[in-house]
């Protein structure tokens, strides 16, 4: 149970499937808001699954989502995305300032106004790109872009901001820059980020939501002091899913699942 009883994600002995195999079985967790969560695990463990599932975009195979109390697809107008991979042609003939406006189709009725126009100039100040404002999207590196795609969804304003593995290609000078923001903004909002970066789990979040197959979540104080420094050392980059204990969510009801599972 998180300190905070304002739930914001809740899942209920939820399995998912791909043709063939079983992606995620029998998670359960709740994510209070104004929380910082970590999402580790392996490559193929379900950490990007679990992120369309909580936006709506997949849906799960069996159990319970809710987000804001109810259905992800409802909830979709609060929840801000940055996906792996950047979804604007770099081809497409637009300025940074449009690409970040974009972020903004979700809050209009007919065409954008002042507001949308200032919150995308807000959410431009914050990645450090001001200066950039009629640069051409095409020109710029793989960090800017990434950096004008998380602007991009900050623009929306929204009270749930979902990032997968949102600094890859960020330099390094940006990027410590970019974690800072993350934790200011889990003051006011809830972000829930798929990071390698051990310094993130240590230093920026509050929980973290160890993703393989099934899921455990942990506060940050459960796994990270001594089951990072003993296991780890303080100069690793990279976190190993291993060192984060999985209990699966509780008594999945799903015969085939069990059957998978085993």
């Amino acid at each position: 149970m998180m300190e905070n009883d304002k739930t914001v994600i809740e899942m209920k002995n939820v399995c998912f499937f791909r043709p063939g195999r079983e992606v995620l079985h029998d998670v359960a967790f709740r994510v209070a808001e104004h929380s910082l969560v970590a999402v580790v695990g392996p490559n193929g463990g379900g950490k990007t699954t679990l992120l369309k599932i909580i936006m709506g975009a997949l849906a799960p195979s069996c159990g319970e989502v809710k987000v804001f109390g109810g259905k992800p697809a409802d909830a979709l107008p609060r929840i801000g995305y940055v996906p792996q991979q950047i979804n604007i042609d770099p081809r497409f003939p637009l300025t940074v300032f449009e690409a970040v406006l974009m972020g903004r189709a979700g809050k209009i009725r007919f065409r954008y106004g002042k507001a949308d126009r200032e919150a995308a100039r807000r959410a431009i100040a914050k990645v450090e790109m001001g200066d950039m404002l009629k640069a051409s999207f095409a020109a710029l590196s793989g960090g800017e872009r990434q950096r004008v795609m998380i602007a991009q969804a900050l623009a929306s304003e929204p009270d749930l901001l979902l990032l997968d593995e949102p600094l890859a290609n960020v330099d390094p000078a940006h990027t410590a820059q970019l974690y800072d923001l993350f934790r200011e903004l889990a003051e006011t909002i809830t972000v829930l980020m798929v990071s390698h970066n051990l310094a993130v789990v240590s230093d920026k979040a509050t929980h973290v939501l160890c993703v393989n197959g099934t899921v455990g979540m942990h506060r940050l104080g459960e796994v990270a002091s001594e089951t990072f420094r003993t296991s780890f050392g303080a100069t690793l980059a990279t976190l190993e899913h291993h060192n984060c204990s999985v209990a699966a969510g509780g008594g999945c009801k799903c015969a085939r699942c069990g059957e998978v599972a085993q």
